[in-house]
């Protein structure tokens, strides 16, 4: 390829002219336009990963303890006392989302320890959070496994546990 040369009064010049540089910022401009929003939403969607994460370890923490106490209300565990009283939560640690733990009865008769027990487990968005601009707004899993999504108008989102 041939490079052309300018000359100004006996002096040689080579650059780029001031359409070239706009067209180059005009496409790495167009080119981040496209790519924020999808960086975006991924960040957003790994940050809801974690939330569902801290769930399951929950989970699993309530199983074993009501496997070793009879209960989910009855554990004097230290951790479970702290999932129960402090929010959110110290382990795991809440990132954008509050955890919460809520014991149920699952008979309709009066909560005490080792009785038909069950419970809630739920994960929303900090507000002001970079999570609270989500679509997933709530993520909640019970005793049972249950598992439920909602959006921000509280309709239920199942696609929202990334199945």
């Amino acid at each position: 390829m041939k490079k052309t040369q300018i000359r100004i009064a006996g002096l040689a010049t080579r650059g780029f002219t001031l359409i070239e540089a706009i067209v180059v910022v005009s496409i790495v401009g167009i080119l981040a336009a496209v790519a924020w929003p999808a960086y975006q939403s991924q960040t957003m969607k790994n940050r809801r990963s974690e939330a569902i994460q801290d769930l399951g370890r929950i989970k699993v923490f309530l199983a074993r303890c009501y496997a070793e106490r009879g209960g989910y209300d009855c554990c004097d565990n230290p951790t479970l006392d702290a999932y129960k009283n402090l929010n959110p939560p110290p382990i795991p640690p809440a990132r954008d989302y509050t955890l919460t733990f809520t014991p149920t009865n699952v008979n309709g008769a009066a909560f005490a320890c080792k009785q038909a027990q069950g419970y809630t487990v739920t994960a929303v968005p900090i507000a002001g959070s970079r999570q609270a601009a989500d679509d997933c707004q709530s993520f909640s899993i019970d005793h049972l496994g249950n598992r439920t999504a909602l959006d921000g108008a509280a309709a239920a989102r199942q696609s929202c546990w990334g199945d």
